[in-house]
């Protein structure tokens, strides 16, 4: 290693029989810890669309949800199995022992895409939120409104400072703080749930919905076929783990996904029960009524849990960006130089390109599967030969899975591409 702050990722040298190099004592991170660094990577964006979900009804939404953890979980495992047999501990570098080393290109592409597109919408949506804030209070001059005002003052204030913090485990820190901002957005929603019952009385004029099998199942299983991912800092994360055993990470995974379950269930099915379908896009807290001074708050804490996660999300991307760029171990100035080169452009394109998100629609809908369903199935298929049967057979079927995923991911896009 050039650099012992750079040890999350690790250099892959001959068969791959010893892949890893030694993770500082110091470093290790406790389970509770790695459990808040991946909660935030999941629940980020995913918060916010939740609500718009649950308008297929509340009980067939809460079901799909049951169905994606459990898929989630399993991929998990599929990831963890692979990497104790193989050696590699790195999402992107498990295709050396699958397919071959001259494959790495491939996910550290999807990868990178993938994360960057994210890392643009990130910055979009904070923003909007900022703004959306900054437009209910009075006096406040024009040009603050200004896009690049909005995107860069966040990125270079607070992203820019995380991006060079030494390692995954320090930025774990900053994920306690924001699982604390997802708990005042749980709060919302459980209030005003609480505030409409009490003024009208629950299902007011009978909008509950517990089945709804309409035209909105597609994008609500578009939306959600990914939201329980985090599998790009799966291993710069667990990697860290105090007493890292292999039941040891499959156990944060577990509570990762299960606490993701019940922060998605208990915010969604609220912020649904209050605004019921009147919900009409992604971003639940915008239909809320205006001037709620609660509300005001929880969109403005929102947009900084948005910006903090940021970082989280450029450790990943930045990893195969190295990889696919300079395939060697980093040393600090290049590792911090390419951090910085990927927030700014992130924040960049953010501002100038208006259509990004329908652009990340289409690369989000193959990739994005691709990562969560596809690949982990195909490394524990090439790596774990003697794997059990079932496990085996699982894994075949989520190489179907994850491509019905991609058609009913493409399908949404196109679908609102064309209204």
């Amino acid at each position: 290693m050039n650099e012992p702050m750079l040890q999350d990722h690790f250099s892959y040298i001959g068969d791959g029989s010893n892949a890893t190099n030694e993770v500082a004592e110091e470093s290790k991170i406790t389970m509770f810890r790695a459990i808040a660094v991946l909660t935030n990577t999941i629940t980020g964006l995913g918060l916010l669309t939740i609500a718009y979900c649950f308008r297929i009804g509340l009980v067939l939404n809460f079901l799909m949800m049951i169905v994606l953890a459990v898929l989630s979980t399993i991929s998990f495992s599929f990831l963890i199995d692979s990497s104790e047999k193989s050696g590699f501990h790195d999402f992107t570098m498990l295709i050396i022992p699958s397919f071959g080393k001259k494959y790495t290109w491939i996910p550290n592409a999807i990868m990178g895409l993938t994360l960057f597109g994210v890392s643009i919408l990130y910055c979009q949506y904070f923003a909007s939120m900022i703004s959306s804030v900054l437009q209910e209070i009075p006096g406040v001059p024009s040009w603050v409104f200004s896009k690049w005002f909005l995107v860069f003052i966040p990125v270079i204030f607070i992203d820019l400072p995380l991006v060079f913090l030494p390692s995954i485990s320090s930025l774990s820190y900053v994920s306690l703080g924001s699982l604390v901002l997802v708990g005042i957005f749980i709060v919302h929603s459980v209030y005003y749930f609480g505030v409409e019952v009490q003024t009208h009385g629950f299902n007011y004029n009978n909008q509950l919905k517990l089945f709804d099998f309409s035209k909105l199942i597609i994008p609500a299983l578009a939306i959600q076929a990914t939201s329980f991912n985090c599998h790009p800092n799966v291993f710069p994360t667990l990697i860290k783990l105090e007493n890292g055993t292999p039941r040891r990470k499959l156990i944060t995974m577990i509570f990762v996904v299960i606490i993701a379950f019940l922060i998605y269930g208990s915010a969604g099915s609220f912020t649904y029960m209050t605004l019921y379908d009147t919900v009409d896009g992604p971003v639940s807290l915008a239909y809320y009524k205006k001037g709620q001074v609660f509300t005001l708050i929880t969109k403005g804490l929102y947009s900084i849990l948005l910006v903090l996660t940021v970082p989280l999300i450029l450790w990943a991307c930045r990893l195969s960006a190295n990889d696919f760029f300079f395939k060697n171990q980093s040393t600090k100035l290049q590792w911090n130089i390419t951090g910085c080169l990927i927030l700014i452009s992130a924040a960049l394109l953010a501002v100038v390109v208006q259509k990004i998100v329908t652009f990340f629609q289409f690369v989000g809908g193959v990739s994005s599967p691709l990562m969560v369903y596809i690949l982990p199935a195909l490394y524990y298929i090439r790596i774990c030969r003697d794997g059990s049967r079932i496990k085996r057979f699982l894994a075949y079927s989520f190489v179907i899975i994850g491509i019905v995923f991609i058609i009913i991911c493409l399908y949404d896009s196109i679908k609102s591409l064309v209204k």
